[in-house]
C-alpha cells in the first residue's frame, strides 16, 4: 500500500532577511536607545535583538525584549519598515521588564524609518529611536 500523501505538507523556505541592501543578514543587538531626548539606559546594553526573516517570501520580524518576544508580519518600502499582527510572546513579567517591552511595542506599532551608517543599524520610530549592531 502506498504511505500517506506528502502534498500540502511541505516546510516553508525561512531565509535571512536584509532590513536595508546595505545591512548585514542576521542578528542585531541593541547598543543605544532614546525616547525623544532623554536616554534609554536600558536599551544600550543589548537587551533588545532584532531579526528578519523571509518565510516562503513574506517578511516577519521578531524582536525580543527583557521580558519576551515579539513578532510580526513586516514590509520594507524605501526605507520604512512597517510591523503588522504583532504577537506578545506568553511569558508576563511585573515591573520594570513589562513597561520595557511596552515601550518596545508601542515603537513596533508605528513606521519605522531605517538607517544605517559606520555599522549601526537606527530605527527612528516617532520621537523615539533605537540603535542595533548586528552579530
Amino acid at each position: 500500500m502506498p504511505g500517506p500523501s506528502s502534498r500540502g505538507s511541505t516546510q516553508p523556505t525561512v531565509e535571512c532577511a536584509e532590513f536595508l541592501p546595505s545591512t548585514p543578514c542576521g542578528l542585531y543587538s541593541s547598543v543605544r536607545g532614546a525616547s525623544g531626548r532623554q536616554d534609554v539606559a536600558w536599551a544600550g546594553s543589548g537587551s533588545i535583538t532584532a531579526r528578519l526573516e523571509s518565510v516562503s517570501g513574506s517578511l516577519y520580524l521578531t524582536v525580543t525584549t527583557p521580558c519576551a518576544p515579539l513578532s510580526g508580519a513586516a514590509s520594507i518600502t524605501g526605507n520604512i519598515l512597517q510591523v503588522r499582527s504583532i504577537a506578545v510572546g506568553a511569558m508576563s513579567c511585573p515591573g520594570e521588564p513589562a513597561s520595557q517591552e511596552a515601550w518596545v511595542l508601542e515603537f513596533l506599532r508605528r513606521p519605522i524609518k531605517l538607517a544605517y551608517a559606520s555599522g549601526t543599524l537606527t530605527w527612528l520610530s516617532g520621537p523615539d529611536t533605537l540603535g542595533f549592531k548586528s552579530h
